[in-house]
């Protein structure tokens, strides 16, 4: 038997891992030049303690494998082209094994038939399916018919996991995936980017450095997608060099010509490790996309890699470019041009070069990696979980430990909780707050970090990582009564309700104490556990504080969360006003329990609740009130849509407040009056 398969099978028998991937496409191959989306989080499984089956590609010199190869520990290259060996090494990896098997491919894969991925699963198998790209010929040349039933068969199968890279490719599954799936978009592995040798200049790139001018410089495929004729307007109405280096990915690049232009150099494509010692001395860094559909759901690696080199970046007005306020968009070729021209003015500010590391830093493979194992572990985790709680914290230090302390009780009751710490950028000691009780109770307290992306963002991190049957948000900054906390467990056990309605206090910081209480609005249903909203309805009073159901008294099904395909919006204030109303047309049933369960602390000046937070935030009620009329708009059904309306007139009356109390023009305070009467919702 070959050596490197006993190598292998005595690694499998061992079961020194926590999980087994098999990657299976064969187009992509590892020992390629320039290392993609791909290596980079396969690095991450190997660092996290995975062994890795890995798909050759012997069109690379290294990928040349008869059976299997051993790369280095735990990672293993195989000849999958060979169906017979394929078959032979997927038996001895089910076989040998007693941890999870997790069978990657992405959308764009020729490799894997509908029949291939129906027996991983009838083995046992848990399919990771990676959508990274427009699955397109400009990609991968004469796709195999069945590759787009393929992707529809995988993403309507709810027991797959499902990561996009992207947020246009994120709406591109929504019909077919709701809430359930991952957004991961690319990073950076900063230390790769660390210059060792300052002095070293390479060869084929001296002669250009030699004429003194300013160096434009784009690495990665060369193919259909690259705007060409931008590149051949900038190089004519500029004395610039432009420098190209990549893989020549089809026939576009020789057909454009573009090297008769004489101040625009190939150089060839160049092993990863290299590339640095010649990005080092481009001077602006350009992603020249052209604009289409497969360019719109691009997350190009190499934004990050560019800013981890501390470069000024111009790209063409893709989206995930756009969406960095760092990166520069050229709107049309002339402003495009004059981006870079700005872009040579700034490349030497240290502020600004400050802030392009900053960037990469928040976006390393290895925040990225610890994300994908997170999701994957919740998705692949047997224990039953009851509830959910998301605790969203952004420099929350001070506050974190008396807010997670709440949920220390019994060992018996506690084993049903899920609680998710979102660490949303936090810049001072959160994380090592929050990582205490992950690490004193690693089976109840997950942490989960991420770069600022607001409460929103933190809330809609939380559902997609929740484990338990039901789901909660407490903030940072509250807690929970234990004592109800474990009869509201305890009640759960035996629940089915879409919606459970519980009490909360209002804690002031001197010490006054409030209740907020539904009980009078379910006093007339004492006898009944479950109620349609349409009943509840006609018993909550608009003009009344508890005319609606306020995010702290409310649990939710996670069900329900996932079928709404709620998504708040982010770095936006006041999404509490979203997350009680989205769900709201997907809640058939609501049931209520008397108790005070959660402790809501006012009183600080900070607060976003505080009178002169909510003027400097005027701009984000605003949002708030358009995102809850397009809810109101959306909806068809009747008892959805008056409740709706209830939050909508609460939330814009205190709107109206604090713009009268700003001062600010009563036409504009008019126009939303006569918006929400025309709508329907008289004020």
């Amino acid at each position: 038997m070959d050596s490197d398969l006993n190598r292998a099978l005595a690694d499998l028998k061992e079961g020194k891992y926590k999980n087994v991937y098999i990657y299976s496409t064969l187009n992509l191959g590892w020992n390629t030049p320039m290392k993609q989306r791909t290596h980079h989080l396969v690095e991450e499984h190997l660092k996290r303690g995975d062994l890795i089956f890995y798909a050759a590609n012997p069109s690379h010199l290294g990928d040349r494998v008869k059976t299997i190869l051993k790369q280095k520990d735990f990672l293993y290259l195989v000849n999958f082209n060979d169906r017979v060996n394929r078959n032979n090494i997927i038996k001895m990896i089910f076989t040998n094994t007693k941890s999870p098997v997790i069978y990657h491919l992405i959308g764009t894969d020729f490799g894997n038939t509908i029949k291939d991925i129906e027996y991983i699963k009838s083995l046992g198998g848990i399919i990771l399916y990676e959508y990274i790209d427009e699955i397109s010929s400009d990609i991968i040349p004469n796709i195999p018919g069945y590759v787009l039933e393929r992707h529809k068969r995988i993403l309507e199968d709810p027991s797959n996991i499902v990561v996009v890279s992207c947020d246009r490719l994120k709406e591109k599954i929504l019909p077919f995936r709701k809430g359930d799936y991952l957004l991961l978009k690319n990073g950076v592995r900063l230390e790769d980017w660390t210059i060792e040798y300052e002095n070293y200049v390479p060869p084929d790139i001296r002669g250009i450095l030699n004429q003194n001018k300013p160096v434009i410089g784009y690495y990665g495929a060369l193919s259909k997608w690259i705007d060409y004729e931008l590149i051949k307007k900038l190089s004519a109405s500029r004395n610039y060099n432009i420098v190209l280096i990549g893989q020549e990915y089809d026939s576009s690049f020789k057909r454009s010509n573009i090297l008769s232009f004489k101040n625009i150099y190939y150089l060839g494509c160049k092993d990863y490790a290299k590339l640095k010692y010649y990005s080092k001395y481009f001077d602006v860094c350009i992603i020249p996309f052209k604009i289409y559909d497969v360019t719109l759901s691009v997350s190009p690696v190499k934004l990050y890699e560019y800013l981890a080199q501390k470069k000024v970046v111009v790209s063409t007005n893709i989206p995930e470019c756009k969406n960095n306020s760092l990166c520069l968009i050229g709107e049309n070729y002339n402003d495009f041009i004059n981006k870079i021209d700005y872009a040579l003015n700034i490349k030497d500010n240290a502020d600004i070069k400050n802030k392009l590391y900053e960037e990469a830093d928040k976006n390393t493979w290895n925040e990225r990696g610890e994300i994908l194992e997170n999701y994957i572990d919740s998705k692949i985790n047997s224990k039953e979980k009851l509830l959910t709680v998301v605790v969203p914290a952004y420099n929350m230090e001070n506050y974190l430990n008396r807010c997670l302390s709440s949920f220390i009780i019994k060992d018996e009751i506690m084993k049903f909780l899920d609680i998710i710490i979102v660490n949303d950028g936090s810049t001072d000691n959160t994380l090592s707050v929050a990582l205490k009780y992950q690490d004193k109770y690693p089976d109840v307290f997950r942490v989960i970090s991420k770069e600022n992306g607001g409460h929103g963002s933190a809330i809609n991190t939380g559902i997609s990582f929740a484990k338990g049957k039901f789901f909660k948000v407490v903030d940072a900054d509250d807690s929970v009564n234990q004592s109800s906390l474990i009869n509201h467990l305890t009640y759960l056990l035996n629940c089915s309700d879409d919606m459970i309605i519980t009490n909360y206090c209002r804690c002031f910081i001197d010490g006054k104490r409030e209740m907020v209480s539904y009980k009078r609005e379910f006093e007339s249903f004492e006898s009944q556990n479950s109620i349609q909203l349409k009943s509840i309805l006609k018993f909550l009073n608009p003009d009344n504080f508890t005319g609606y159901f306020h995010m702290h008294s409310i649990t939710y099904k996670t069900e329900v969360l996932l079928k709404s395909n709620l998504k708040c919006l982010e770095k936006t204030f006041y999404v509490d006003e979203e997350y009680i109303t989205a769900p709201i047309p997907y809640v058939n049933t609501i049931s209520y329990q008397d108790i005070e369960l959660y402790q809501y602390n006012l009183g600080r000046a900070d607060q976003s609740v505080n009178i002169e937070v909510m003027k400097k935030r005027l701009p984000d009620i605003e949002k708030i009130t358009y995102r809850l009329i397009e809810y109101y708009k959306n909806v068809s059904d009747y008892t959805s849509k008056q409740y709706i309306g209830i939050v909508i007139k609460h939330h814009v009356t205190t709107q109206i407040r604090i713009m009268r109390e700003m001062k600010i023009d009563e036409r504009r305070v008019s126009e939303i009056i006569r918006l929400l009467k025309y709508i329907g919702i008289p004020i």
